[in-house]
């Protein structure tokens, strides 16, 4: 392996160990199918150059002499369609695993090709496939990544580098490429899904529509109000973000596409009514397209060319709660006790994280093993007991405010039963309680991190349901939300109080949504599985803000 440093005015050479933004790897060497083994090694070398940020991939076929012109364009349209869906599907398959932490985009030949287009982000670093057997000098490639992908609106560095990685690969490289299931040109196109946080397999699907599309790409994307039942359904992105996302993919793979986003809000659309060439679908969906076609033909329309598209088996999946495929379920799955968010405010000792979720979601379960890792807890849902006896100032509030029947019979308490008759069916009722009650439990709770302060605490657990609504984050360093779904909450609560479904609706339905939760959270828990799983979870985030807290 050897670099050579290219710059667009002189020769330059950049700083030692600098790491790229966001690179482009050119496959040069073959003249039909990147191997396998070829796209891991180079895979794997990029993944050690770019912490983060995008790498472009793209198979650039050089003529016979070694010129600058491309076989692509004396290919016919299926082999080209079948040589890059081969290529793009092993791509996004060996970097499940390879580099995960990087947005690999596999570029079309037409993207490229068509002069004024230009992948959507600034890349920084190229690197270029080679092996004994092919060698493309710099004098022709530099000018062909400047003018494929270098242009006076597309941002760079003062030099871009050129990086030569050798191909250790023995594969013997096909002649011919096998077809591809309609491998041809459609003129209308129409392929959907959720796309929460585009995956490779998203890409997949995506790939093996656009490459077919000719001119007019019908994109569904699945409406907010159809993804409340799915796994951590309050972890999905808004259907705007997916829809911005799964767009910007498409527009990078072939620029020149008319787009057309349809709002999915249930499970056939468009696509029983309206005029569609080929209809594209995982192989988990292809009874839905049948389905389809035959509503097509009841309708009086034509029947669609349907392609399926394999689901792609996850290598890199990391707990029994999590998919065998590559899925969006799994990735939001991964997100449980990941920093989403930097900390609300810089770290500074003690580090007080803030515990929050809906009833009965596990907050004290998480509390009390936090707890056996040496991190003690303030449970503040608990201090309302304090500030409802008699003789505090809160007991004499809440008795003006609501009426001497929410007195307990022995007079020496507030009986919580009958206030949450009142306030539970008021959401007036419920404020006028809290501007009471808050004020007086937050007087506790620093009362109780003074303490635990100075018997020489660093972090402290904030345990408090209402501690959003009640402004209390400013306290807090970082905010960590539990969710259950709500019918897991429903049955939660009536195992717990003894009250009827009605009842434990009623309260579930008072609180605020997890879904407002997670938009402040910094991290994010689930209790829907085992203990073991949960306390991973809780390992996890913990060991990312300990190590923060040693370096104080």
């Amino acid at each position: 392996m050897f670099p050579v440093f290219v710059s667009l005015f002189k020769r330059q050479v950049p700083e030692q160990n600098k790491m790229a933004s966001n690179g482009l790897l050119l496959f040069t060497s073959t003249r039909y199918a990147v191997t396998s083994n070829c796209i891991k090694h180079n895979l794997q070398h990029a993944a050690k150059k770019l912490t983060a940020g995008v790498l472009y991939v793209y198979q650039w076929l050089p003529s016979q002499s070694g010129g600058p012109a491309s076989r692509a364009k004396t290919e016919d349209i299926s082999t080209q369609i079948s040589r890059f869906s081969l290529v793009s599907s092993r791509v996004y398959c060996a970097a499940q695993t390879l580099c995960p932490h990087l947005d690999i985009r596999c570029l079309y030949e037409k993207s490229i090709n068509n002069g004024s287009n230009r992948p959507s982000v600034p890349v920084d670093l190229v690197m270029v496939e080679r092996n004994t057997g092919h060698t493309v000098g710099t004098n022709v490639i530099t000018p062909h990544v400047v003018r494929k992908f270098v242009s006076q609106n597309f941002r760079v560095a003062n030099s871009f580098e050129v990086e030569f990685v050798n191909d250790p690969s023995k594969e013997k490289v096909p002649s011919e490429i096998p077809p591809a299931p309609s491998a041809r040109l459609f003129g209308v196109v129409g392929v959907g899904g959720t796309f929460d946080r585009i995956h490779n397999a998203h890409k997949v699907l995506l790939t093996e529509a656009v490459i077919r599309c000719e001119k007019d790409l019908n994109l569904a994307v699945v409406h907010d109000k159809m993804t409340k039942n799915k796994t951590l359904g309050e972890l999905i992105e808004p259907f705007e973000t997916r829809k911005e996302k799964a767009v910007a993919f498409c527009k990078d793979l072939v620029p020149h596409l008319q787009i057309s986003v349809l709002p999915l809000t249930d499970a056939i659309g468009s696509t029983a009514t309206d005029h569609f060439d080929l209809l594209v679908a995982s192989a988990e969906t292809s009874a839905g397209l049948e389905l389809i076609n035959k509503m097509r033909k009841d309708n009086g329309l034509n029947p669609a060319e349907l392609l399926t598209i394999n689901v792609l088996d996850d290598q890199s999946k990391m707990n029994d709660m999590e998919e065998d495929k590559i899925s969006s379920s799994s990735q939001r799955i991964r997100l449980l006790g990941s920093r989403l968010k930097p900390p609300l405010k810089s770290p500074s000792l003690p580090y007080i994280i803030g515990i929050t979720g809906g009833t009965c979601c596990g907050k004290t379960t998480i509390s009390a093993f936090m707890e056996t890792l040496g991190v003690p807890s303030i449970n503040s849902d608990s201090m309302d007991h304090e500030t409802y006896k008699n003789g505090s100032k809160c007991f004499d509030k809440v008795v003006n405010a609501f009426g001497k029947d929410v007195v307990s019979s022995s007079g020496d308490s507030i009986d919580r039963k009958a206030l949450g008759k009142k306030v539970y069916a008021s959401k007036q009722a419920m404020n006028k309680l809290h501007a009471i009650v808050w004020p007086e439990i937050k007087q506790l709770v620093l009362e109780q991190i003074n303490y635990h302060t100075k018997q020489g605490a660093k972090a402290i657990i904030l345990d408090a349901s209402f501690l959003l609504e009640a402004k209390w984050d400013d306290l807090c360093h970082d905010i960590w939300v539990i969710t259950i779904p709500n019918e897991e909450a429903i049955k939660r609560v009536q195992s717990r109080d003894k009250v009827s479904k009605e009842v434990a609706v009623r309260k579930v339905g008072s609180q605020v949504s997890s879904q407002k939760r997670i938009q402040r959270a910094t991290f994010v828990f689930s209790t829907m599985w085992d203990e073991k799983f949960t306390k991973s979870q809780v390992k996890k985030a913990w060991s990312i803000i300990e190590s923060s807290i040693l370096r104080l």
